[in-house]
C-alpha cells in the first residue's frame, strides 16, 4: 500500500486488510473509480483450520473497525464470491456493510472473498439449469 509495510496475518499471509482500510479512501483522490481486492479464494479452505479462522477474523475485524470510516468517505462495498460457507454472523456483517454503503459512489470497492473460478462456473451452470425451461418430451 505504498509504505512497504504489511501487517502479519495468520499463516504468514500478507495483512492487506488493515493497511488497505487505512488507505482505501485515499484511492478516490487518485480518481480510481473501481478497485477489486482478491482476498480469500475457495482454495484457501484447504489451509489449516486455525489459519482459516484467523483470516475470517481479519475480515470481521475490518468490518467492525473500518466500516464507518469507509462509509463516511463514500466507499461502496461489494462482495464477490459465495457467502454461504461463512459463519452466519459474518454473513450478516458482510450483507449489512454492502447495504450500508450501497448508495456511495466515491470508490467502488469489490472484495473477492470466498471466490474461485471453478466455483463460479459451477454456480453459473447450476443457475442456468435451475432457470432453464423444462426439456420438451
Amino acid at each position: 500500500m505504498g509504505t512497504g509495510q504489511e501487517i502479519a496475518a495468520p499463516g504468514g499471509s500478507p495483512g492487506w486488510c488493515g493497511e488497505f482500510a487505512a488507505h482505501s479512501s485515499r484511492s478516490s483522490g487518485l480518481h480510481v473509480p473501481i478497485l477489486t481486492i482478491y482476498a480469500f479464494s475457495t482454495e484457501n479452505w484447504d489451509r489449516p483450520p486455525d489459519e482459516v479462522e484467523g483470516l475470517m477474523n481479519i475480515l470481521q475485524d475490518v468490518i467492525d473497525q473500518e466500516l464507518e470510516d469507509l462509509h463516511q468517505n463514500g466507499v461502496k462495498l461489494r462482495h464477490l464470491g459465495c457467502l454461504e460457507q461463512l459463519n452466519p454472523i459474518l454473513q450478516e456483517k458482510v450483507r449489512a456493510a454492502v447495504e450500508l454503503t450501497h448508495d456511495n459512489s466515491t470508490l467502488h470497492l469489490n472484495i473477492a472473498w470466498n471466490y474461485g473460478g471453478r466455483d463460479e462456473i459451477l454456480h453459473a451452470v447450476k443457475a442456468m439449469l435451475r432457470d432453464a425451461p423444462p426439456p420438451e418430451m
